[in-house]
C-alpha cells in the first residue's frame, strides 16, 4: 500500500492507466473470441484446459476493472486519512513556526561580543532551522496540490528568514573576525620569535 500522498497519487494514475489499456486489449479479446467463434463452427473441440483459458479471456476485462474500482475506493480512504495526519503536522508545524519567530526576534537583544562563539552557534542552528522549515513547508505544498486541497500560506517563514539575515551575517562575520584576528596575531608573534632566533 502507498506509504505517503506521492505514493498514492501514483498508484491512482497507474490504475487510471490501466484502464486506458484495458479498453485497447478488448478489441484484441473480441478478435480472439472470433476466432474461438470459427474453430466452433468447423466442429472443432477444445480440451477443458482451452474452453476455461477462453472464458478467462472473455472475462478478464471485467474481473480487472472490478479490482481496479476496489482498489480505488480503498485509496480514497488512504486519501482521507493521509490528508488528516497531514493536518496534524501541519499544526505542530505552526507551532513550531511560532516558537522559531520568537527565538528570531530574541537576537535583538543580543549584544555581548564575548559570547560570540555561543551566539555563531546558536545562528548556525537557527539557519538549520529555517531551512529544514522552508524544506517542510514546500512538502506541504506539494502534497496539498496532489490531493486538491486549499495550500496554507507559509510566507511569514520567508519574512522570518529575511528578518533573521542581518543576524546571522552579524554574528557570523564577528566570529570569523575573532577566529581570524586571533590567527593573525599569533602568527605574527610566532614570526616575530622565529626573526628573533635568526638574528
Amino acid at each position: 500500500p502507498p506509504k505517503n500522498i506521492q505514493e498514492l497519487t501514483d498508484t491512482k494514475k497507474y490504475l487510471s492507466e490501466i484502464g486506458i489499456t484495458i479498453e485497447k486489449l478488448k478489441t484484441e479479446i473480441d478478435q480472439c473470441m472470433r476466432t474461438y467463434d470459427i474453430c466452433g463452427e468447423f466442429q472443432h473441440e477444445f480440451t477443458g484446459g482451452e474452453n476455461d483459458d477462453k472464458w478467462k479471456l472473455f472475462g478478464a476485462p471485467q474481473r480487472i476493472m472490478e479490482a481496479i474500482e476496489s482498489q480505488t475506493a480503498t485509496l480514497e480512504k488512504q486519501k482521507e486519512a493521509f490528508i488528516k495526519a497531514m493536518e496534524l503536522e501541519q499544526e505542530e508545524f505552526e507551532e513550531t513556526l511560532d516558537s522559531l519567530a520568537l527565538t528570531v526576534e530574541g537576537f535583538s537583544t543580543y549584544d555581548d561580543l564575548t559570547k560570540y562563539m555561543d551566539i555563531a552557534e546558536n545562528v548556525e542552528s537557527v539557519n538549520e532551522r529555517l531551512k529544514q522549515c522552508v524544506e517542510q513547508s514546500r512538502q506541504f505544498g506539494q502534497s496539498e496540490f496532489l490531493v486538491g486541497k486549499e495550500q496554507k500560506d507559509y510566507s511569514r517563514l520567508a519574512v522570518m528568514q529575511k528578518d533573521f539575515l542581518p543576524f546571522s551575517n552579524l554574528w557570523l562575520t564577528t566570529r570569523t573576525w575573532f577566529t581570524r584576528h586571533e590567527a593573525w596575531t599569533t602568527g605574527a608573534r610566532s614570526e616575530e620569535r622565529r626573526v628573533g632566533k635568526e638574528c
